[in-house]
Parts: C-alpha cells; structure tokens; sequence
C-alpha cells in the first residue's frame, strides 16, 4: 500500500451508479471552504500504477469536476477484482 497523488482523469471508475446529490453536496462543501475531495484520499487498485477507484467514488467524480486535478490516494497494488476480494474478506 502506497500514498500517493496522481491526476483525476488518469483514474478510471469501476462502480457502475454515481449519485448526483452526493456529488454535489462535495461540490457545497469546496465552495464552502469546508473540504477539498482532491485532498481527501480515497481507494485505488492497480498492478502497476494507480488505476481504477475502490472507495471513493464521489469524492473523485467532484474532484474531476474541478479540473481533474491531483487527487491523494491510498493505492492497493493489485488487480480490482483481488482488492475487493481481500475487502470482502476482512469486512
């Protein structure tokens, strides 16, 4: 597990439903001064480099929206399927 920041738009989204009030109640809140969803970290899975997004879906989506600019991120090295795997096992 690494931290690092790459850019939004060299992400890519394997939930299949994004919701537009969650999206937008993380654009409130930037607007508002009160969080920034590029800084909060949010989950990737990749072999070789930070791929696609595990947990964290809105918060990149809203960060996107700000001009795919650097989002922070936890990344798992490893395919999506074997970190769901490995999540589904520990939850």
């Amino acid at each position: 597990m690494r931290f690092v920041s790459v850019n939004a738009s060299s992400l890519r989204c394997v939930q299949s439903e994004i919701l537009g009030q969650r999206v937008q109640e993380k654009l409130c809140l930037w607007q508002a001064g009160l969080s920034d969803p590029c800084h909060e970290r949010i989950i990737v899975a990749g072999k070789e480099r930070p791929k696609e997004v595990v947990d964290g879906h809105h918060r990149w989506v809203a960060c996107r929206l700000f001009g795919n600019l650097d989002q922070r991120v936890t990344w798992i090295r490893g395919d999506i399927e074997e970190v769901v795997q490995k999540a589904r096992e520990f939850a």
